[in-house]
């Protein structure tokens, strides 16, 4: 016997295609991977969990150099020498750091590659779907049937179809010396694919806008009786009328809210009450009620007698030591700053003087230059300034939210869940049929199913098959009886 070489032996292999060769090929190749996207959704997770657990900079303060090194050291406590590590990589606003919304583009760009990659095949089974499949198909197939019956094979075609149709499905035909037949229902639920698609990229497109065009506050706060601009709209302030509180019999906090007056522009534009989940809403800009706490009125005169400030400071901060709450100002035209510290709640504070506060003077390199204690409606004197503590009062913490990317998710949402019933409660079922004729004469039906996943096909299969069998069974006793009954 001959021999043959063994590079004879080798298959061919079919040549790369010349688009898959080419830097642009590659790199739509790469998106279209299903692995790709799993990898970037976990990432995202990820870079999500982050950001909900560890602290992040609020927006407000992130503007502000000397605020945000301030921000920095009062948080270096909890995460020690890591913190400057921490901040290098945006882990301390992680929705707003360049890597996370490449992340978000680079799992749309997938999401939107995928997509067109898939809607040629989707686009042949939905509007031009294979009529004819070969025999062996429905040798192979996992859902199957056949049976024989004596009509012609045209009559046994047309009652195969009356069954199809009476089973809710749509039936194309191909005729031939045998007529193979392809039926399906609930068609349109392949373009929930491409709805659930869409609102993926919808709600990532809304996350990105929010990023980029909104912001948010988390340490908004106002005194009673105050108004405060809002950092990141300066045209527009709030006013805090009145705080309320309710409390249970218990000690536990019941229900606190803030009415608050909106002006823009020094108008008055707008009025209303913020509960916690029920904001007050302008311009997009949402005012959640989020925290409330005490005040210390503070007023300063200088060595002439002056009175340089007159506000009051909200003790919205806590000490490292202590528990106290403490509040800061800077005192206009010195370069000093007054801390304000209150007594530990619920104790009896030896540091803090009873009914009064402590005051703590800092200078420009941040050297504590003074401690004094205030009683209420006392001048104390310290460094040719002249302070005395007035009253306290109450502030309202706000948490301030401009997203003008929600309405975009909130819409996606919709949109992924009648993409989701329509894959799942509707699912696209497909059936094929094969009439053909006998040798000894009569003919012989077969039917066979797609099963891809789809748990309840078989059960439905079974029932679309009785149905033909009785529009079959129907016909041979009509041709008995000699010809079809009106």
């Amino acid at each position: 016997m001959k021999s043959v070489p063994a590079v004879q032996r080798q298959k061919a292999v079919a040549p790369a295609s010349p688009w898959l060769t080419n830097p642009t090929g590659q790199l739509w190749h790469t998106l279209t991977s299903v692995r790709l996207a799993l990898i970037l959704i976990l990432l995202i997770a990820l870079a999500t969990l982050a950001g909900t657990l560890l602290d992040q900079v609020p927006a407000s303060v992130a503007s502000d150099s000397t605020a945000y090194n301030r921000w920095l050291d009062g948080v270096r406590g909890r995460y020690g020498v890591f913190t400057d590590v921490m901040d290098r990589v945006g882990l301390f606003h992680v929705f707003g750091a360049i890597w996370f919304r490449m992340l978000i583009a680079l799992l749309v760009a997938n999401i939107v590659v995928c997509t067109i990659n898939r809607w040629p095949s989707i686009r042949s089974q939905v509007f031009k779907p294979r009529v004819r499949m070969n025999p062996a198909y429905f040798e192979r197939a996992r859902v199957g049937a056949s049976f024989n019956v004596t009509l012609d094979t045209a009559v046994a075609a047309a009652a195969v179809k009356k069954g199809l149709r009476s089973a809710g499905y749509r039936a194309l035909t191909d005729e031939g010396e045998s007529v193979a037949m392809y039926a399906d229902r609930f068609r349109l639920s392949r373009l929930g694919t491409f709805l659930t698609h869409l609102s993926l990229i919808m709600i990532l497109v809304g996350a990105i806008m929010g990023t980029l065009f909104g912001w948010k506050d988390d340490q908004f706060i106002v005194a009673e009786g105050t108004t405060q601009t809002v950092p990141l709209a300066k045209n527009i302030s709030v006013k805090l009328d009145q705080f309320e509180d309710e409390w249970y019999p218990s000690g536990q906090p019941k229900d606190y809210a803030s009415q608050i007056v909106i002006y823009d522009n020094g108008k008055e534009v707008k009025r209303g009450t913020t509960h916690v989940n029920s904001p007050v809403v302008y311009k997009g800009i949402a005012f959640n009620q989020s925290f409330y706490g005490q005040v210390a009125v503070l007023q300063v005169k200088d060595a002439a007698g002056n009175e340089v400030m007159n506000e009051s400071v909200p003790l919205a901060w806590t000490s490292t030591s202590g528990n106290r709450p403490i509040g800061w100002v800077n005192v206009p035209n010195t370069d000093y700053k007054a801390y304000i510290v209150g007594p530990e709640p619920g104790t009896y504070d030896q540091a803090v003087p009873l009914g009064g506060v402590r005051l703590e003077l800092y200078g420009k390199e941040g050297n504590l230059v003074d401690i004094k204690d205030l009683q209420r409606n006392q001048d104390v004197v310290s460094n040719g300034l002249t302070f005395r503590f007035l009253r306290e009062g109450r502030f309202t913490g706000l948490k301030l939210v401009k997203d003008p990317g929600v309405n975009i998710v909130w819409i996606a949402s919709g949109l992924m869940v009648v993409g989701l019933i329509m894959v799942f409660w509707f699912p696209h079922r497909r059936m094929w049929a094969l009439v053909s004729p006998r040798a000894g004469g009569g003919t012989e039906v077969r039917l066979a199913a797609a099963s891809q996943r789809d748990l309840g096909l078989e059960k439905d299969f079974e029932a679309v098959t009785a149905k033909v069998r009785r529009a079959l069974s129907r016909r041979q006793h009509e041709e008995k009886e000699g010809g079809p009954h009106v």
